[in-house]
């Protein structure tokens, strides 16, 4: 099983575009049959996402095969991913081409902004207590942060102690 090359992929995939875009007007009818979205009612040219595209991968599922080869998905289910996906990276031979005249509003809808993931700063246990009295704090009798321990800690260690037993 050979691997096709990646320029020939994204050829088979625009093309697969071009010819939803010119299948579209002429299966309206059928799109809106199954539609389950009033939105399908609207000129196509409105339209802000491909409507029918299920249908359409259905019929030409055989297009897809060649490509569909290391995938457990169906081969239609595989064509209306790979379609998809290719039309939300919006090249811009996808805009200029019979898509993007056939279907404007989908080709400018702006992208998706990408997650960014949160950094969350761990706080020491002082300022945790801190946080948590506000009274303290208003009346100024917070204590003074003070790391005594690692003093302590560090101050033995120096002294040559290589271990420590605390008893409670």
């Amino acid at each position: 099983m050979t691997t096709l090359p990646a320029s020939q992929r994204q050829n088979w995939l625009h093309e697969g575009l071009e010819k939803y875009a010119r299948w579209v007007p002429k299966n309206l009818e059928k799109i809106h049959q199954t539609a389950r979205i009033k939105d399908t009612l609207k000129d196509y040219p409105t339209w802000s996402q491909m409507f029918g595209l299920d249908l359409f991968c259905i019929e030409h599922q055989d297009d897809a095969k060649p490509y569909a080869t290391k995938t457990s998905k169906s081969v239609d289910a595989y064509y209306r991913e790979s379609l998809s996906r290719e039309c939300g990276r919006k090249p811009n031979r996808l805009k200029e081409g019979i898509f993007g005249q056939t279907f404007p509003n989908i080709v400018n809808r702006p992208m998706r902004k990408k997650k960014t993931k949160t950094q969350y700063v761990s706080n020491t246990v002082y300022a945790n207590a801190a946080s948590a009295d506000p009274i303290s704090d208003a009346l100024g009798t917070n204590f003074t942060q003070s790391d005594t321990l690692g003093q302590f800690f560090s101050s033995v260690k120096d002294a040559g102690a290589t271990s420590i037993t605390i008893n409670l």
